[in-house]
Parts: structure tokens; sequence; C-alpha cells
């Protein structure tokens, strides 16, 4: 028999960024509701979408592993996406992981069903004000997922 447990909706919240002027409140989710979610489930069976991308370094380190090099005249650049986490739109999100996972997963038959299940996680619901909201952007602040999200999508 099936029942639902861990029902607590999401924390809405704001917390002032100074670098960041106009980023949206963000939505946080406790520990009981993410593994309701089994966010964690998720992400082992995503998190090998990433790791080569031969546009992702985690270090400059890694960055001179690879072999980059500049010019003398060259200069290297680091930018900032502002508020990316949560202005992902969500059918991008689903897009790019069913896209990578065309690319790279091979056991045909679970494909729809991880791309099913992200677009389950990605429907957030909230409570402010006494009303019931839908996040429709974004990824879930605190879930282990949003990185790899990102990343995805970059």
């Amino acid at each position: 028999m099936m029942r639902a447990q861990n029902t607590a909706l999401a924390r809405f919240y704001g917390l002032p960024k100074v670098n960041n002027e106009g980023t949206p409140p963000g939505l946080s989710y406790d520990s009981k509701v993410l593994q309701f979610m089994d966010w964690q489930w998720l992400f082992r069976r995503l998190n090998f979408l990433t790791p080569n991308s031969a546009t992702t370094v985690s270090s400059s380190t890694q960055l001179l592993g690879k072999g980059v090099s500049l010019l003398s005249r060259g200069v290297m650049v680091s930018f900032d996406v502002m508020s990316f986490f949560v202005a992902i739109p969500r059918s991008l999100t689903v897009e790019t992981i069913e896209l990578i996972l065309r690319d790279k997963y091979y056991e045909t038959e679970n494909r729809p069903r991880h791309a099913q299940l992200l677009k389950f996680c990605l429907k957030l619901y909230f409570k402010f004000d006494g009303k019931i909201y839908e996040q429709v952007k974004g990824t879930p602040m605190g879930s282990p997922i949003t990185g790899l999200i990102a990343e995805a999508v970059l």
C-alpha cells in the first residue's frame, strides 16, 4: 500500500545578494523533502553525463592539464553566470538531459524513465502567504542534482 510521507512544502525565502542585484527569491528544501523526491538516486543515475565534458574544468590545474595555452598577449577571462540556478527553464533542463542521455546512455528502455523522473522532480511547489504556488523556472536549492543540471545546460 502506498502512502505519502514527508509531505512538507518547500520554504520560500529571500536572501539579499550584494553582488547579484535583482536575484529572485529561492526555495529551500529540507533533507526530508529531498529524500522523498529521491534526488540522490536520480543524481547517481545521471552523474556520468557531465564529468568528461570538453568545456568543463574544476580547477586551474585541471585546465593546464588539458594543454590549454595562451599567446603572450592572451588574456583568460572567467565569467560568473548571474542567478543561473534559479533561472534555468524547466523545458531546457529536460531537453538537454534527454539529448545527453541519447548520446551517452545505452540502456534505451530506461532513458524515457530517467527523463520522466526528472520532469516529475522538477515540479516544485511552495506555500507563501497561505497560498500554494508552483516554481516554474530554476532548480531546487540544496538538491544534489542542481549542479549537474547547470553544468549540462551550460
